[in-house]
């Protein structure tokens, strides 16, 4: 029983709210040796996608189809079949090109992470086992853990209603329960190809120098050089890091546990608390992990990011540009 002279705060209250809804999410996302979760994707903007080249595919079927019908070589009766042997054809010649794949990037987590540990599991896409079983017998699929891993499937597992349950099974030989943390299960889809994509990454990249060369034109502007490398360093190093900053703060606690403030901690959080706010589109690009990792940077985030970026840079410069006027420039009055 508590004790009566112990008084439980709100912000306790809140945090053991906050400690019983993660223990349930993790839950949901454990799998024990054995047993099965779960998982559901709305995937409708793909779904809509093949949707659209089915649809053409068809229609460019059924043209051939009514001509044929028309030239007298085809009878209406036997549509479905042509249309049977017409696809074959056109695949066997290349004409229709294979259906995109989809790419199912999963990272497992089991106790320490053992580096040297496999695990193995059985996928099942909307039901149906993937990869394909050899007669009656499921084939497992083995992954290291703590270490993001693909598994690549045919787009005709998305219904046309884009929604894909992905079932997973622990094998029962698996020493330990499996987490999916959030994040740790993604199903990616091809967007566009390597070249445009780098173009878009290397603007980027232009831009966020430009920015931290305005900044040094304006630290310049009114401090020594030295001093002036100095902030524009930090400033740089703070528009890189809000990211961490950001995901950092969510469990950087101002108390401890006993309800204590720490005042180290209210400045810490004080002082990072503004840098991730500002720097938060600087950071939200991250330009070379998606290049990297092979995710699309679309135009629409490249065209808010350098929208926001210019306008930083246009401001800073501005304010160089006034302080530049101000400034006394020295007269040489010798001979």
């Amino acid at each position: 029983m508590a004790d009566p002279g112990t008084e439980i705060t709100e912000q306790e209250v809140a945090q053991f709210r906050q400690t019983i809804v993660a223990q349930l999410d993790g839950l949901s996302r454990a799998i024990a040796p054995g047993e099965r979760r779960d998982f559901i994707f709305d995937l409708t903007p793909v779904a809509r996608r093949l949707s659209g080249i089915r649809s053409r595919i068809q229609r460019e079927i059924d043209r051939e189809i009514d001509l044929r019908i028309r030239e007298g070589t085809a009878r209406e009766e036997d549509r479905q079949q042509l249309e049977i042997e017409i696809l074959t054809e056109r695949i066997d010649r290349g004409d229709i090109p294979p259906m995109p794949e989809l790419t199912l990037r999963y990272k497992v987590q089991a106790g320490s992470n053992d580096p040297t540990a496999i695990y193995r599991f059985y996928f099942l896409l909307n039901g149906f086992p993937y990869p394909e079983p050899m007669g009656d017998q499921l084939r497992p699929v083995s992954a290291a853990l703590n270490q993001f891993q693909t598994l690549s499937f045919p787009s005709f597992f998305v219904p046309d209603s884009g929604i894909l349950e992905l079932s997973i099974i622990s094998e029962r030989s698996n020493p330990r329960v499996s987490v999916f943390q959030p994040g740790d299960l993604q199903i990616l889809f091809p967007a566009g190809g390597y070249e445009l994509n780098f173009v878009r990454v290397i603007a980027v990249l232009w831009i966020k120098l430009g920015f931290i060369a305005a900044v040094g034109v304006l630290t310049g502007s009114f401090l020594a050089f030295p001093v002036a490398c100095l902030v524009t360093l930090a400033i740089m190093f703070m528009a890189e890091s809000a990211g961490f900053l950001r995901e950092s703060l969510e469990y950087y606690h101002v108390d401890d546990h006993e309800g204590n403030i720490k005042p180290f901690n209210v400045l810490g959080r004080a002082i990072s608390l503004p840098i991730s706010w500002i720097f938060a589109t600087y950071s939200d690009l991250k330009p070379i992990e998606r290049l990297v990792d092979g995710r699309l940077l679309s135009w629409r985030s490249v065209a808010w990011g350098m929208s926001v970026i210019l306008a930083w840079t246009a401001a800073v410069l501005l304010v160089a540009w006034a302080i530049f006027r101000k400034r006394e420039l020295a007269i040489y009055s010798g001979n």
